[in-house]
């Protein structure tokens, strides 16, 4: 119960959508890019399709077409939890801080 949930496969949706708009590229080139269908695509956005479902392949590729990190991409997929980059923070000396601020910089303020 950390209030409002920042990151989630839409999030990631949306992050994608951007970066094909900064790119010029149709929502169609996108999905090529990551090898998905318009279908498939749409259904990260909605909720239909949860980010713990989508394969690895598909994580590197968004992180090939954002030009970020694997990692950053899972955070902002939501399936490395904050609570998760915390407990690995105190393992190791990790500036879990930076990392979350990177990723945020992801999310929208329309939600």
């Amino acid at each position: 119960s950390h209030g409002v949930v920042l990151f989630g496969g839409w999030v990631l949706y949306e992050a994608l959508l951007r970066a094909a708009m900064k790119k010029g590229e149709e929502e169609a080139a996108l999905c090529n890019a990551l090898a998905v269908t318009k279908g498939y695509f749409n259904m990260i956005g909605t909720g239909t399709r949860h980010a713990n479902t989508l394969s690895d392949e598909f994580f590197r590729a968004c992180s090939s077409y954002l030009e970020i990190p694997y990692l950053l991409v899972q955070i902002i997929a939501g399936r490395i939890s904050e609570q998760d980059l915390l407990a690995l923070g105190s393992f190791a000396e990790i500036d879990v801080a930076n990392i979350l601020k990177a990723a945020k910089t992801y999310t929208t303020s329309a939600r």
